[in-house]
């Protein structure tokens, strides 16, 4: 097992060119159809597009490393899950960093399905409360509203099982979009309904499509989200106002962290002020560092500071300047990835082997042949104990090399297991 964990962790051989790179037919985008011109327009910016993420994940749990392993950098704003598999307790205690729990629905007669909502640290956000309206298998729906532009735009995720009543499925989202429907709102709505709109004629896609057009809501995706060897459907969606968001770019991601492909959205008419900041900058202190600022104070003769006894001030003055440029030296800013800094662990060998296990995944889910679905089944195996040991071995790191180590293992504790929020509970317009 040893030597197999080894060649999980080295083998290069197979990588996808991009993290974002698509098949070329599964990618609709409003103004530009390259791959590459999608990632160099996505990247950070002055001004960002909007970026929201819907994939059926098929339970979330032990996940999210690897899903925030596909992103170097730029990272969507909203995350979409449709069946996260997770009680209300686990679903209040699974944290994304950077991100906010802004909205969730957990099955409360039934297991595992769901949905839920992160939203970016840096965007303000309020709740819709949307339970009563749930209802498990028929329709389970979350929302939230961002209030970073100049119009809001209010974030629909939505759930529809197989087996749920149709018809009833369409009279609670009318009755739903009904309520947050208004002139001045942006209405996104994404996410798994049981509906294949690569079946033009089907009834289903007819009365929908219906309903949503007198909301001016229009389906977006037209390539499979749902690929095996004998069928390709599109049973997840997005629905936008293609008259109030006519640039957007919509592509398929193919993870392996389901059967399902994600999808992103880019909006270009929806910019921010302010980028998110994916990059912090900090002092690089470490052993070697201290020592080297050690050695420059021992070198330093303070001859500038003793010259000018007579001016308390000035010598104050000079002996500042004088340790401020050793201090400088000694510790430069660096500039990190908040992903890399946050998830350390996240080594180049695992980011490797998860890149690896994507390709894999896309080549399993197309062929018949049982070795090669058994060893990427082995290859999941593995790279999820991998990715275990690597976090362990982190964890343990900190707080064996910690002064205060009860202080760093609460310190450690409360960052995996709890996150901040940005939930405004009241808005004042003009007053009101």
């Amino acid at each position: 097992m040893a030597n197999t964990n080894s060649e999980v962790i080295n083998d290069s051989s197979i990588l996808l060119p991009s993290n974002l790179k698509g098949n070329k037919k599964n990618n609709d985008v409003g103004i530009n159809k390259s791959s590459q011109e999608y990632i160099k327009r996505n990247a950070p910016q002055k001004c960002s597009s909007l970026l929201i993420y819907h994939q059926n994940i098929r339970g979330i749990n032990n996940k999210i490393e690897e899903l925030l392993s596909q992103w170097e950098s730029k990272l969507p704003h909203v995350f979409c899950f449709t069946e996260h598999h997770l009680s209300k307790p686990e679903i209040t205690c699974t944290v994304i960093t950077n991100y906010n729990l802004g909205a969730y629905y957990c099955r409360k007669s039934k297991k595992s399905s769901g949905v839920s909502i992160y939203v970016h640290h840096n965007l303000q956000f309020t709740p819709n409360d949307l339970d009563e309206y749930c209802t498990d298998q028929d329709i389970e729906i979350c929302a939230v509203k961002l209030h970073n532009f100049s119009i809001s735009t209010s974030i629909l995720t939505v759930y529809r099982s197989p087996t749920g009543n149709f018809l009833y499925f369409l009279n609670i989202l009318e009755s739903v979009l009904t309520q947050i429907y208004s002139a001045s709102i942006d209405i996104i709505l994404c996410g798994d309904i049981n509906v294949n709109y690569l079946d033009e004629a089907g009834t289903k896609k007819q009365k929908l499509d219906s309903l949503l057009a007198s909301y001016n809501l229009y389906s977006i995706v037209n390539f499979p989200t749902r690929v095996t060897n004998t069928s390709a459907t599109a049973t997840d969606n997005f629905f936008i106002d293609k008259h109030r968001n006519e640039i957007y770019s919509i592509n398929s991601l193919s993870n392996g962290l389901s059967d399902h492909d994600a999808q992103i959205l880019s909006l270009r008419n929806l910019k921010f002020p302010n980028s998110p900041n994916y990059f912090i900058n900090e002092r690089d202190i470490n052993e070697s560092t201290i020592l080297d600022f050690k050695l420059n104070l021992n070198c330093e003769t303070w001859a500038d500071v003793f010259a000018v006894e007579e001016d308390v001030n000035l010598m104050f003055n000079n002996f500042l300047n004088n340790y401020l440029i050793i201090f400088n030296h000694s510790f430069p800013y660096k500039k990190y990835s908040s992903i890399q800094k946050d998830k350390a662990w996240l080594t180049t060998g695992i980011k490797i082997s998860c890149a690896r296990k994507r390709q894999l995944f896309v080549l399993s889910r197309n062929t018949d042949n049982p070795e090669i679905i058994r060893y990427y089944k082995k290859y999941c195996k593995i790279l999820s104990d991998i990715i275990k040991l690597a976090k362990k071995y982190h964890y343990n790191k900190l707080i064996t090399n910690s002064k205060n180590k009860i202080k760093n293992t609460w310190s450690i504790i409360r960052s995996v297991t709890k996150s901040g929020s940005n939930v405004i509970s009241s808005i004042s317009t003009d007053g009101k």
